[in-house]
């Protein structure tokens, strides 16, 4: 296992997404220094939206579940932004 150590009084961090290559649901792992809102923002490699969420966080790691069955196979970029305008890129490839 990784272990994400955040260690600022702000901000937030992508750990990971898993599995990578994801089939049909994949975990995201993000480490949060506080409590926040923040966007999900899934991407094709074309630059086209395919998918968008908001989640409440709490300080540490939290795990998101997301399904990605409805996508196609081939390459995306998975954005976080934070109402800060912090934002967070992972590239994911779905079989």
């Amino acid at each position: 296992s990784t272990v994400l150590l955040l260690n600022s009084k702000a901000g937030f961090e992508i750990v990971n997404i898993q599995p990578n290559p994801v089939t049909n649901s994949a975990i995201l792992n993000i480490s949060v220094a506080v409590r926040q809102e923040l966007v999900i923002f899934i991407t094709d490699n074309k630059g086209s939206r395919v998918m968008q969420r908001n989640i409440q966080t709490a300080p540490g790691t939290n795990q998101e579940e997301l399904n990605l069955s409805a996508l196609s196979s081939g390459t995306y970029i998975l954005s976080v932004v934070a109402s800060t305008g912090e934002q967070k890129v992972i590239r994911f490839v779905k079989q």
